[in-house]
């Protein structure tokens, strides 16, 4: 049986944010050699700002290059440009803090623009060294920021359904795998609902490329992972939506969803979306079975503060695969060395082996025994005992 490759590198974990058009949108790169590439769009105030304005940790080489509606942070150092890092059994996550921020009077029309872009960035990396990151921008400072507010995202994957024991870096075909989403937060007491909008496996690991594209495999779509909306053909997918929770689960066979072209790295991207937990009608509430029907249509109303029309993207690969047993025996079929045209010469050629190997047994036993009678008659010579034919 042959394995399922997953990269050493589970570095290629991007996270988007989406809303209106002209808010401004992040990706996230967090590399395995613990640096950080940052991409910020739709800065459309991006002429009013200088490099130094937005610098982390007061240090210069943590600055970024800024144009064309875009704030850039390449290959930023994790630990010197990092707010925080935190140790933990299996990983660490570090954790930036972008704030630039102007001055009163700073600007044309002399007005303090304190606080004007605000972001956290993550990027938490197992043992093996495998990244997952998270972009979120904070649109309100005074109810979302704090030392115990801000939240961040994660997909992981496992090898054991209660999701611990962090995936091997090679993954036996027809192994099932266990996903879970979380929001992360810094809250003693968190009081949030984390809902999978959409969840689907990509060849891309750019989620904003791949969210629309026809190969796409939808795994599940508004809180519905059934066998009527889920496009995995073998019906391996598992996922049981859950109310007022900060984590979602699921889970898929590896050999059957992911079953691509040789070394054709494979991506699971999810959209989610954020409530407060316990609001009425929230746009995070669970489908039914009904509204889980492609027919149905569902109605929600929004009873919340937090910005529920928010949808936040996390990504998770590459997954590489090996060609399995099957299609090797193809190949070979359109090389014309098909199995059953090699049977007949490798028998024949068993039974060459065995009849030599019967034959220099039984020439053995042959002079075994005439070295035997040999040695007794001269033996017997020796004593006088050797018979004389009359």
């Amino acid at each position: 049986m042959k394995n399922l490759i997953l990269l050493v590198t589970f570095a290629l974990v991007f996270q988007f944010v989406k809303g209106a058009h002209h808010l401004p949108a992040g990706t996230v790169t967090c590399h395995d050699n613990h640096t950080v590439d940052i991409a910020i769009t739709n800065v459309d105030d991006y002429r009013e700002w200088i490099a130094s304005e937005w610098k982390l940790q007061n240090d210069m080489a943590c600055q970024p290059i800024i144009g064309d509606e875009t704030v850039t942070y390449t290959n930023l150092h994790l630990p010197n440009c990092a707010m925080s890092s935190e140790q933990r059994p299996e990983s660490i996550k570090y954790v930036l803090k972008i704030n630039a921020e102007k001055a009163a009077g700073q600007n044309d029309q002399g007005q303090t623009r304190a606080y004007n872009h605000l972001y956290y960035v993550s990027c938490d990396y197992d043992n093996q060294n495998r990244s997952s990151s998270s972009f979120i921008p904070i649109k309100n400072r005074d109810d979302n920021d704090s030392s115990t507010a801000f939240f961040t995202f994660s997909l992981q994957a496992f090898s054991f359904p209660n999701h611990t024991g962090v995936l091997p870096n090679t993954i036996e075909l027809n192994t099932t795998m266990y996903f879970k989403v979380l929001v992360d937060t810094q809250s003693s007491a968190p009081n949030l609902d984390l809902h999978l909008v959409k969840c689907w496996g990509s060849s891309d690991s750019d989620s904003s490329n791949s969210s629309s594209s026809s190969s796409n495999v939808i795994l599940i779509e508004d809180g519905c992972g059934n066998n009527t909306v889920s496009q995995d053909a073998d019906d391996t997918l598992y996922y049981n939506c859950t109310n007022d929770d900060i984590k979602e689960t699921f889970s898929l066979r590896s050999y059957r969803y992911l079953s691509s072209a040789e070394n054709t790295p494979v991506y699971i991207h999810c959209d989610i979306r954020v409530c407060l937990a316990d609001a009425v009608n929230s746009m995070c509430e669970c489908p039914s079975a009904a509204a889980c029907d492609p027919s149905s249509r569902k109605r929600r109303s929004l009873a919340d503060n937090v910005d529920e029309n928010v949808v936040y993207t996390v990504s998770s690969g590459p997954y590489i695969l090996e060609a399995d047993d099957e299609e090797e025996g193809e190949e070979a079929e359109e090389e014309g060395e098909s199995d059953e045209q090699d049977e007949p010469q490798s028998f024949s050629t068993n039974l060459a082996i065995i009849l030599a190997v019967s034959c220099l047994v039984a020439l053995a036993m042959v002079c075994g025994t005439v070295y035997l009678v040999a040695r007794n008659r001269n033996r017997r010579r020796l004593h006088g005992d050797l018979n004389v034919a009359t």
